[in-house]
C-alpha cells in the first residue's frame, strides 16, 4: 500500500512537472491596428470537419465595433486546399460578435487570416488555432487557454510510472528490500532524472524546431495513406521557388512620334504664289509659310460692302412704311368710333319712329269705337226723324180732318224738329270722327314713313361703320406686312454683313502661318497650283515634345499606370527618361496587345521621329518570388466574374525528394512584373515550394505527378 502511495504521488509530481513545461499558452486574442479581437467556435474544443468560427471585435476604447465588414479564411499554413474566404455574418443580439463557418480538414494546425473593414479603417491579421484544442464557447468573456495535457506530458507521466513500477517489482522478487529509501537511491533517481531530461528536451526540440503546420510522422503516413499515389502519374518539371525583387519593369518595343503634328491648308480658293520651306526647315509659331493670289477677293468684298448699305437702306424705307400704317390705323379707328356713333343715333331714331307708328296706329284703333257709335247714333237719329215724319204726316190728316187738336199736332210737330236736330247732330259728329280718323291715317302713314327713313339711315350707317372696320382691317395688314418686311430686311442685312466679313476675312486669308513650332516634315504641292479650300499644302511637326508608343501583351498592360516612369536608349548610345501618358482600355482582339504611349522632352533636338526604341516601364516595386514565365498559366477566374487572371501548378507531396511523387493542385497567384523569360509573382506562392514548369498543360486538379526539380542552370 505504502508502494501504490510512492508511484501515485511520483506520478502526479511527473505531470505536473511537464505541464509545466508543456502547458502553452493557447490566448486567442489578438489585435489588428487598433482593433481587438477575441476567436472562439462552436463546439469550443475544435475537431476535424466543419465548425462555426466567432470573432468578438472591440476597438481600442474596449467599445464593441458594429457595422464592419468581416473576412475569415481558414487554411493549413502551407497547404492550400482549395478553401474560400468566408464573409462573417454579424451576430444582432450580440453587439460586436462575428459569426463565420470553416472546415477543418484534417487533424493539424491552421491559420484564421482576418481582414476588418470598418470604422478604424482596413486591418489584417493572423491567428493560429489547432484541432483538438478548446477555444472556448462564444458566451466566454475570458481569455481562453488551452488546459489540454500535451502528448508529451503524457508520455513522460506514463514511462516514469512504468519505470518505477518494474523498480518495485524487481525488487520484491529479488527479495530487496521495498522501502523507498532501498529502492529510490541515487543510481535510481539519476536514471529516472535522465530519462525525463531526455524525453523533455526531445518533445521541446520537435515543438520548436518543427515547421508551423507541419505533420508528425503518424500524420504524414496518415495523410499518405488517403492521398496515396497512382501509379501512372504524368512526368513533369519541377522548379523549386527562390525569392527575388527584381524585374520591376515592362519592355516593349516601340516608335517615336512628333508630339504635335499640323497639316497647313488655307481656308480660300487662290493660287499658290509664295513657299520658301523644304523638308527640315525649322518654323516657329505663328510664322507665314505659304501665300496665295485671292485679287479677286477684293472685288468680292466691295460688292458685299455695298450689298450691306442697300440692306440697310430697305430696313429704313420699311420702317417708314410701317410707321405711315400705324397711323393709318389710328385714324381708321377714329372714325370707326366717329361712325360707331352715328350707328348708336341710327339705331335710337328707328326705335323712336317705330314707338310713334306704334302710338299713331293705337289712336286709330281707339277712333274706331267713336266711328262706330257715331253711325249708330246717325242711323238711330235718321230711323226716329223717318218716324217723326210719317207721324206728322199722318197728324197732318186728321188735324184736317178734325180728329186731333192743334195742340197735338204742334206736339209731334215738335217732336219732329226734335228728331231733325238730333240727325244733324249725328251727321255732324259722324263728319268730325271721319275727319279725326283721317288725321290718324295721316299720322300713322307719316310715322311709319320716318321709321323706314329712320330704318334706311341705320342701314346706312351700319353699312358705314363695316366698310370702316374693313378699313382698320386691311390698314392692320399693311402694318403687319410692312413689320415683317423690317425683320426681312434686318436679316437682309445681318446676311450681308456675314458676307462681307466673309469676304474681308478671305482678303486675310491669303496668308497661311504655322500654329505650332517644328520642322517641315512633308511639302504637298508646288507653286502656281490653284488650291481648293481644305487642301493640304505642307505639313509640320512639333519635335520639342515627342511621343513614344509602344505595344504591351494584356498582363502587362493591367500593370502600366499613367504617370509612372519609363526609359529608353536611343541610337547614340544615350537613355532618355520618359513619363507614361496614356494606357489604353483595351486590347487588340488579334494580337492581344495594347498601347501604352509616354511622352519624352526633346529639348536638344537629338530625338527624330520615326525612330524605333525599346521602351522600359516602371511597374509596381513589391517584391515577390522569381519564377520561369512559362510556369504561369492564365485561365477564367474561378469565382466566375468572367475575369481571367494567372494560376501556377503546385506540387504537393515529398519536397525534400530528388526524384518526387506527389498529386498538382491549381493554385492562383498575384502576377507582377515580366522581364525576359521571368516573371515576379507577388502573392500566393512562398520561396520554397515547388511548382511545375512543364508538363503542365493536361493537368487536372489532383492529378498525380511525377518529376525531378529543374536548377536555374537548366530551366
Amino acid at each position: 500500500m505504502k508502494t501504490l502511495r510512492v508511484l501515485f504521488t511520483a506520478l502526479v509530481i511527473t505531470v505536473i512537472c511537464s505541464m509545466a513545461v508543456t502547458r502553452a499558452s493557447a490566448s486567442l486574442s489578438a489585435s489588428a491596428g487598433s482593433y481587438k479581437l477575441q476567436l472562439s467556435a462552436t463546439p469550443g474544443k475544435l475537431t476535424v470537419g466543419k465548425t462555426t468560427l466567432y470573432l468578438q471585435l472591440q476597438n481600442a476604447s474596449g467599445q464593441p465595433v458594429t457595422g464592419a465588414t468581416v473576412r475569415l479564411l481558414t487554411q493549413m499554413p502551407t497547404m492550400n486546399m482549395g478553401e474560400k474566404e468566408q464573409t462573417a455574418r454579424a451576430v444582432s443580439d450580440k453587439p460586436g460578435l462575428y459569426t463565420a463557418p470553416a472546415q477543418l480538414a484534417m487533424e493539424g494546425d491552421y491559420d484564421c487570416t482576418i481582414h476588418i473593414s470598418g470604422s478604424a479603417g482596413e486591418q489584417s491579421t493572423v491567428i493560429r488555432v489547432s484541432t483538438g484544442q478548446d477555444v472556448g464557447e462564444p458566451d466566454q468573456t475570458a481569455e481562453v487557454k488551452s488546459n489540454n495535457l500535451h502528448p508529451g506530458a503524457i508520455t513522460i507521466g506514463i514511462a516514469i510510472l512504468v519505470l518505477l513500477a518494474l523498480l518495485v517489482l524487481r525488487a520484491r522478487r529479488s527479495g530487496v528490500d521495498s522501502r523507498v529509501h532501498t529502492v529510490i537511491n541515487r543510481s535510481v533517481l539519476g536514471g529516472a532524472l535522465l530519462v525525463a531530461v531526455a524525453l523533455i528536451a526531445s518533445f521541446a526540440a520537435v515543438s520548436k524546431f518543427r515547421r508551423p503546420g507541419s505533420m508528425t510522422p503518424l500524420e504524414a503516413q496518415g495523410m499518405q495513406m488517403e492521398i496515396g499515389t497512382s501509379a501512372d502519374a504524368s512526368p513533369v518539371e519541377l522548379y523549386r521557388v527562390t525569392s527575388s525583387n527584381r524585374g520591376a519593369e515592362i519592355t516593349a518595343s516601340g516608335q517615336i512620334l512628333p508630339g504635335d503634328e499640323e497639316l497647313i491648308s488655307p481656308r480660300v480658293t487662290g493660287t499658290l504664289t509664295w513657299m520658301p520651306l523644304y523638308v527640315g526647315d525649322k518654323v516657329t509659331a505663328g510664322q507665314i509659310v505659304a501665300r496665295l493670289d485671292t485679287s479677286q477677293s477684293g472685288p468680292l468684298a466691295a460688292a458685299q460692302r455695298a450689298g450691306v448699305k442697300t440692306a440697310e437702306q430697305a430696313v429704313n424705307v420699311s420702317r417708314k412704311e410701317y410707321q405711315q400704317a400705324i397711323a393709318a390705323i389710328n385714324e381708321a379707328h377714329a372714325e370707326v368710333g366717329m361712325k360707331e356713333g352715328a350707328f348708336a343715333g341710327s339705331a335710337a331714331g328707328v326705335k323712336a319712329a317705330k314707338e310713334a307708328v306704334e302710338s299713331a296706329r293705337a289712336d286709330l284703333l281707339a277712333l274706331q269705337g267713336d266711328v262706330a257709335d257715331a253711325h249708330a247714333q246717325q242711323f238711330a237719329a235718321n230711323a226716329d226723324l223717318t218716324y217723326w215724319k210719317a207721324e206728322i204726316a199722318r197728324e197732318s190728316s186728321l188735324l184736317k180732318a178734325g180728329a186731333i187738336t192743334r195742340e197735338e199736332y204742334e206736339r209731334e210737330l215738335s217732336q219732329t224738329a226734335g228728331s231733325e236736330s238730333k240727325r244733324d247732330q249725328a251727321n255732324a259728329r259722324i263728319e268730325q270722327v271721319i275727319a279725326r280718323r283721317k288725321g290718324l291715317e295721316a299720322a300713322v302713314r307719316k310715322a311709319e314713313a320716318e321709321a323706314e327713313m329712320a330704318e334706311a339711315r341705320l342701314k346706312e350707317t351700319k353699312s358705314e361703320l363695316d366698310s370702316h372696320f374693313s378699313h382698320v382691317t386691311s390698314t392692320q395688314a399693311i402694318a403687319d406686312s410692312a413689320k415683317q418686311k423690317i425683320a426681312q430686311a434686318i436679316a437682309q442685312v445681318d446676311q450681308a454683313q456675314a458676307m462681307s466679313r466673309s469676304a474681308e476675312a478671305e482678303v486675310g486669308y491669303s496668308e497661311l502661318r504655322s500654329p505650332i513650332t517644328g520642322v517641315v516634315t512633308q511639302r504637298l504641292v508646288s507653286r502656281g497650283v490653284l488650291l481648293m479650300p481644305g487642301q493640304p499644302v505642307i505639313r509640320i511637326a512639333g519635335i520639342s515634345k515627342l511621343r513614344v508608343q509602344a505595344f504591351v501583351s494584356e498582363e502587362d498592360l493591367l500593370k502600366a499606370r499613367v504617370g509612372s516612369n519609363a526609359s529608353f536608349q536611343t541610337n547614340d548610345g544615350v537613355r532618355r527618361v520618359a513619363t507614361i501618358t496614356s494606357v489604353a482600355s483595351q486590347v487588340d482582339q488579334v494580337s492581344r496587345l495594347g498601347l501604352v504611349e509616354a511622352q519624352v522632352m526633346n529639348s536638344d533636338n537629338k530625338l527624330m521621329a520615326g525612330e524605333s526604341v525599346k521602351l522600359a516601364i516602371q511597374v509596381d516595386t513589391r517584391s515577390g518570388v522569381s519564377v520561369p514565365s512559362r510556369a504561369v498559366v492564365w485561365r477564367n477566374d474561378t469565382a466566375g466574374n468572367g475575369s481571367r487572371r494567372a494560376y501556377v501548378w503546385m506540387f504537393q507531396g515529398n519536397h525534400d525528394a530528388a526524384k518526387s511523387k506527389g498529386t498538382a493542385h491549381l493554385n492562383p497567384v498575384t502576377h507582377g512584373s515580366s522581364r525576359w523569360r521571368i516573371v515576379t509573382v507577388v502573392s500566393g506562392i512562398a520561396p520554397g515550394d515547388l511548382i511545375v514548369t512543364a508538363g503542365q498543360d493536361y493537368l487536372t486538379d489532383g492529378d498525380a505527378i511525377s518529376g525531378e526539380e529543374v536548377s536555374d542552370e537548366n530551366r
